[in-house]
């Protein structure tokens, strides 16, 4: 009887995350309205921001787009990770 070696091979698809956001925190004065948030966002999908008034849902949003400082952490748009200097960049190229 014949042997029949048979390969099978596995495809991984490796995505990146359109927008990735480790340990980031926010805060105004002494008031923390988030901390240590890690949160990864892959394209073709859908998400929503949901929570009480005040804690922090716009902020995450200014913060994304460069207009309100982390207190900590860092925030990545497709790979790159968001700084002063090539925000201007970053806003033109998400849009």
């Amino acid at each position: 009887m014949k042997s029949v070696k048979r390969l099978i091979f596995v495809i991984t698809i490796m995505i990146k995350p359109i927008l990735h956001i480790q340990r980031a925190s926010i805060a105004y004065g002494e008031k923390t309205l988030f901390s240590d948030l890690d949160l990864e966002l892959y394209p073709g999908s859908m998400y929503c921001i949901v929570g009480d008034s005040g804690q922090g849902k716009t902020s995450l949003l200014k913060s994304i787009l460069g207009f309100i400082p982390l207190k900590k952490g860092s925030i990545c748009v497709q790979g790159v990770q968001l700084n002063k200097a090539n925000i201007l960049q970053t806003r033109r190229c998400s849009s």
